[in-house]
């Protein structure tokens, strides 16, 4: 009698505490340097609950040369808006200072659709970024197609 209770108290709580449905984060960073020695520092943080991603946000800071700030912003933010227009991403580019910019994408796996955003993207889709806007990505199959040359922990 006390085994089957016992047994039925282990049952009953992992039911309750939801075992592995915790949602756990990966924090990935990836600095590069141009041709011109220019730096890249780019941040994803990847949210995601029995191996699959339910969210990332990513955050790009770039050194850029002073005289194509404006355009690249200007492109930037005309991007920005564009794939803001799909629900479950958020786009943001803004100029930290002279020569260095900031982009942000925030991706809702459980809302985003990848036919919305190839139709937006158009001829700008690049078929290698597809896990960045897949649902139901396995958190591998992502490290592989996007977290490459990322320092994650």
């Amino acid at each position: 009698m006390k085994k089957k209770l016992l047994i039925s108290s282990i049952f009953a709580l992992v039911l309750l505490t939801g075992c592995g449905t915790t949602e756990e984060t990966l924090n990935c960073t990836k600095t590069e340097y141009d041709e011109d020695g220019y730096k890249t520092t780019d941040t994803m943080v990847v949210k995601y609950k029995n191996n699959i991603v339910t969210s990332v946000s990513e955050t790009n800071v770039s050194e850029i040369d002073s005289s194509i700030m404006d355009m690249t912003l200007s492109f930037g933010n005309l991007f920005a808006e564009k794939l803001s227009e799909i629900d479950g991403i958020n786009v943001k580019y803004t100029k930290v200072n002279e020569k260095t910019l900031q982009f942000t994408i925030d991706v809702d796996y459980s809302k985003v659709e990848l036919d919305k955003v190839k139709q937006i993207l158009g001829d700008a889709y690049d078929e290698k970024q597809a896990s960045m806007y897949t649902k139901n990505i396995k958190l591998d199959t992502f490290k592989n197609d996007i977290l490459n040359n990322y320092t994650c922990e």
